[in-house]
């Protein structure tokens, strides 16, 4: 498989600044691995070639660094795994792969955020992890869950957080749940969707299994 030039040298940069200095450009995968003998190899921080190229979202080499024996789950030194960066910097083909592949979709970081909560300004990503069987109602170390990270205006992401699951009653570590910082956001279309799907709930809850209310 050929590679381009931006894709070697992200991969060099990643491992050792002497490899490309000394090769120059690589033509394939397999010739880089031969001289780094551990596709698995890990920096100072923690960060494998894998975890790189899945930031930046180089496909074709994530393919062939997986069929040469990269492993998917490897994380950096904060606990950030190749899915977990994907998933935070949006990039779906890498996400697919990487699931595809074998990568645990509820592998959460040294502070508790799983990729799906680090994906919450992507809803193509968001619906994917989903339907992966991601858990939506996992918590950070500060409470933060995904329907929770969407305060910043992410209005579809929170729909379809809702409607896969996503508890509308889980408060942070400061006690403040989706709807309460939606209301200190000023995101009236998302406290509308929160009181609409409440009252839907609490009425759904008040019929019995017959069909008439309770």
């Amino acid at each position: 498989m050929q590679i381009n030039l931006s894709e070697a040298m992200c991969i060099c940069e990643t491992l050792c600044s002497f490899i490309s200095k000394q090769y120059g450009l690589f033509k394939t995968i397999k010739e880089i691995n031969n001289l780094w003998l551990d596709v698995n190899y890990q920096t100072n921080t923690g960060e494998t070639p894998l975890w790189i190229v899945s930031q930046k979202g180089h496909i074709a080499v994530i393919k062939e660094l997986i069929a040469s024996g990269a492993q998917v789950n490897l994380q950096s030194n904060t606990g950030a795994s190749p899915l977990w960066i994907a998933s935070h910097n949006g990039h779906i083909e890498v996400v697919k792969e990487l699931i595809a592949s074998g990568a645990q979709v509820d592998l959460q970081n040294n502070t508790g955020e799983s990729p799906l909560c680090v994906a919450s300004r992507h809803i193509n990503i968001v619906g994917y992890l989903v339907s992966a069987g991601a858990k939506n109602n996992m918590q950070t170390k500060r409470g933060m869950s995904s329907l929770i990270a969407c305060y910043n205006n992410h209005t579809e992401v929170a729909i379809k957080l809702v409607s896969e699951g996503a508890s509308l009653t889980l408060q942070n570590n400061g006690g403040l749940t989706a709807n309460r910082i939606a209301y200190m956001n000023g995101n009236l279309h998302l406290i509308n969707f929160f009181i609409i799907h409440s009252a839907s709930e609490s009425s759904s809850q008040t019929v019995n299994h017959t069909g008439e209310a309770s």
